[in-house]
């Protein structure tokens, strides 16, 4: 981390650059063949197509300042349809654990749907409901719908397999605990906290 009187190096090399937004002009050449989710109209996307594509401009002409337009970039970009940059942990899985966790989920939906209607059959629905919550002062009401049931297991889902892949529990391990294969079928050993 620089310290107060350095300088920020925000500059990036020709090919770093190029590398980067090299998918992002794909993407803005593209965005007519997108798959849009509801509530995403094309006309909206579009509107950011001119703020993108100045800060691509930008960054060719500032190699000192590519870092600051490439965030800036990504800003405008985290939360658009198949936008080819995505920040968080998920970007740090490998293939297999990709798959994995693609996995985990399709079963954690299926299940998830199959629960919903059993509860629906029951007329019992009313009793699922999500957490309350002081910091944000909501109630724990009840789902209004599967689809909000479903989308709430898979959150909790992402985030369980996410700890297991952080903590090293989903793995195939010798007797000196080192992994030697990671599968979905590889067993899951949780430990105690220390």
């Amino acid at each position: 981390m620089p310290k107060k009187n350095e300088e920020k190096d925000n500059s990036m090399t020709d090919d770093e650059w190029n590398a980067w937004i090299e998918p992002v002009v794909s993407w803005v050449e593209n965005i007519s063949n997108l798959s849009l989710p509801e509530g995403f109209e094309l006309a909206d996307i579009e509107d950011m197509v001119p703020g993108i594509n100045s800060r691509i401009r930008r960054g060719n002409r500032d190699p000192q300042e590519r870092k600051v337009h490439k965030g800036k970039i990504q800003n405008m970009g985290n939360d658009l349809p198949e936008w080819p940059h995505t920040r968080g942990p998920g970007t740090s899985l490998n293939p297999t654990q990709q798959t994995m966790l693609a996995t985990a989920l399709a079963v954690r939906e299926e299940a998830d749907t199959a629960a919903y209607q059993v509860y629906v059959s029951h007329k019992a629905q009313h009793i699922l409901v999500r957490r309350a919550s002081k910091k944000n002062q909501t109630l724990g009401l009840a789902y209004e719908s599967m689809e909000q049931f479903v989308e709430a297991g898979q959150k909790a889902e992402k985030a369980r397999i996410m700890a297991l892949f952080k903590n090293k529990e989903w793995a195939t391990k010798d007797d000196d605990g080192n992994i030697v294969e990671q599968t979905f079928e590889s067993p899951v050993v949780r430990y105690p906290a220390e």
